[in-house]
This record gives structure tokens, sequence and C-alpha cells, in this order.
């Protein structure tokens, strides 16, 4: 989880230590272009394809983790 906490950071150009599993989207302004740009994330670097509707019950860094990582 903590490799992941720090790409997803970096991706989001977030400070070290801004995200946990408990952050929620809503708390870090998670708008479209942060869905995408996560999405392309999870693709470059986990292989998982997602679309934005599979973030629609995503509610928490967390629930990212555990529905594509973590799967």
């Amino acid at each position: 989880m903590e490799e992941f906490l720090r790409k997803l950071e970096d991706t989001l150009e977030l400070s070290s230590g801004d995200l946990s599993a408990d952050t929620t989207l809503e708390s870090i302004d998670w708008d479209s272009l942060a869905a995408l740009t996560c999405l392309v994330m999870l693709q470059e670097d986990y292989g998982i394809v997602a679309t934005n509707d599979d973030f629609e019950q995503i509610k928490t860094i967390g629930d990212i983790y555990n529905r594509f990582v973590n799967a």
C-alpha cells in the first residue's frame, strides 16, 4: 500500500505523506483530471485497465487500492 500511495502522490503532484488509505477523494479535490491521471498510473504501473465508470463507488484512496491493486 505504501508504494501505491507514494506513486499516487507523485502522479497527482501531492506532497509525500498527504495520502493515506482513509483519505477521501473529496478532501483532495478529486476531479475528472485526477481520475484520468490515476487511470493512466494504474495502467502504466500496474497493468490495470479501468474506466471512469469504475470509480463511481470509490470514496477513499483505500477503495482505489482495494478495488484495483489489491484485488
